[in-house]
C-alpha cells in the first residue's frame, strides 16, 4: 500500500508538471510563420523546395519562380536555418510522402563558418515539426546538443514575453491560428507570403548601420555545416532530388570590401559543389546580375533585397534555370 502511494504521488507530480508546462508553453511560446512554412510542407506537394538562410527567404519569390518555371515551389528558408536544418527540413519531406523534385540551397557562406545560435530561433523548426523519425534524429543530432531546455520546456525562450500573454493566448484561440492563416505577420517593414516568401519594404533606418557579415577566412569552415550540406547532397541524390545551389546577390559595395573573402568562398563552394555533383550559381560573380547588385536595391549592406528587387532577381534566376539543360526538372 505504501509503496502505491509513493507511485500515486509521483504520478500526480508528474502530471502536474506536464500540465504546467503545455500551459506555460500554450501561453508563451508564439505564433511564428515557422508553423505555416512547416504545415505547408507536410501537407501540399511541391515540386520545388527552397531552403537556406534569410537572404533566400527574402530573395527567393515561390509565385514567380512558378510563373517562370511552371512548378509549384515552397520557401523553407529562415534566419538562422543552417545546413543541419535544410537536411531536415528535406527529409521531413521525403518521410510525410511529400517528396520535390527538386532542392534549390541557398548557400550563404556565414552558415558554413558559425555555429547555431541558441537563442530563440535555434528550435523553432524542430518545435513545428511532427511526430517523426526525421524529428527523432534532428533531436539527436542538433537539440540535444544544445541546452536541454529548449527541448523539455518550449517557453523558456519566450519567459520575456509573460506581461503580453494574453495578446498570445487571443492569437492561439483565433480562427487564423486555427487555420494557419498569415495576416498577423505582416507589418511596416514586410509582408509574409503563404508561399514562405518574405517581401521587405523600404523603411526609412534602412542601411543606417553598417554591419560586417560574417566571412569565410579560409579556415573557417565549421565540420558540422560541410558534413550535413553533404549530406543533403547524398540524401539527394538517393531520393531521385535534383539539388542546386545558389548564393544569392549581395550589394556590389559589400563584395569589393571583402573582396579577398567573397572569392575565397566563391572558390571553396564551387570545388565542394563540383566534388558533389551539385550545380552551383553564385550570382556575385555571374554577369546576367550584375545590374541587381546596386545597395539601394537591398534593405541592408548583408544582402537582403526588398520585395520588388527580390521578384527580379527570382525571375531573372528561374529562366536561367529554365534554360540550362544542366539542371532542367526530372
Amino acid at each position: 500500500m505504501r509503496n502505491f502511494k509513493r507511485f500515486a504521488v509521483l504520478a500526480f507530480l508528474l502530471a502536474l508538471v506536464i500540465g504546467v508546462n503545455s500551459l506555460l508553453s500554450f501561453a508563451l511560446y508564439p505564433y511564428t510563420y515557422s508553423r505555416v512554412d512547416i504545415h505547408h510542407l507536410i501537407s501540399e506537394d511541391h515540386d520545388t523546395i527552397f531552403v537556406g538562410s534569410s537572404h533566400g527567404k527574402c530573395g527567393l519569390n515561390p509565385e514567380v519562380f512558378d510563373s517562370v518555371c511552371g512548378t509549384v515551389s515552397t520557401n523553407q528558408c529562415l534566419g538562422g536555418e543552417y545546413p543541419i536544418d535544410a537536411y531536415h527540413i528535406v527529409r521531413l519531406a521525403c518521410e510525410t510522402g511529400h517528396k520535390p523534385k527538386q532542392v534549390i540551397y541557398e548557400l550563404d557562406a556565414g552558415y558554413f563558418v558559425s555555429e547555431p545560435n541558441e537563442g530563440a530561433d535555434f528550435a523553432i523548426l524542430y518545435q513545428e515539426f511532427p511526430a517523426s523519425f526525421t524529428k527523432f534524429h534532428y533531436w539527436m543530432t542538433k537539440i540535444l546538443d544544445g541546452d536541454f531546455r529548449n527541448t523539455l520546456f518550449p517557453w523558456y525562450l519566450y519567459r520575456g514575453k509573460i506581461f503580453s500573454v494574453n495578446n498570445t493566448l487571443s492569437q492561439k484561440r483565433s480562427e487564423e491560428y486555427k487555420d494557419f492563416g498569415i495576416s498577423s505577420f505582416a507589418n511596416p517593414a514586410q509582408i509574409y507570403h503563404s508561399s514562405g516568401f518574405i517581401e521587405r519594404l523600404v523603411q526609412p533606418a534602412d542601411k543606417s548601420v553598417k554591419d560586417i557579415p560574417v566571412l569565410y577566412t579560409g579556415d573557417n569552415i565549421s565540420p558540422e555545416s560541410e558534413i550535413y550540406f553533404r549530406r543533403l547532397a547524398q540524401l539527394c541524390e538517393r531520393e531521385g532530388i535534383r539539388l542546386i545551389a545558389v548564393t544569392t546577390p549581395v550589394p556590389e559595395v559589400t563584395v569589393q570590401e571583402y573582396s579577398s573573402a567573397y572569392a575565397g568562398a566563391n572558390q571553396y563552394f564551387t570545388a565542394l559543389s563540383k566534388e558533389l555533383g551539385v550545380a552551383y550559381y553564385n550570382c556575385n560573380y555571374i554577369e546576367e546580375f550584375s545590374d541587381l547588385r546596386d545597395l539601394n536595391y537591398f534593405v541592408d549592406y548583408d544582402g537582403h533585397y526588398y520585395g520588388e528587387y527580390a521578384d527580379l532577381f527570382t525571375e531573372r534566376f528561374a529562366k536561367m534555370l529554365d534554360f540550362d539543360d544542366s539542371v532542367t526538372y526530372n
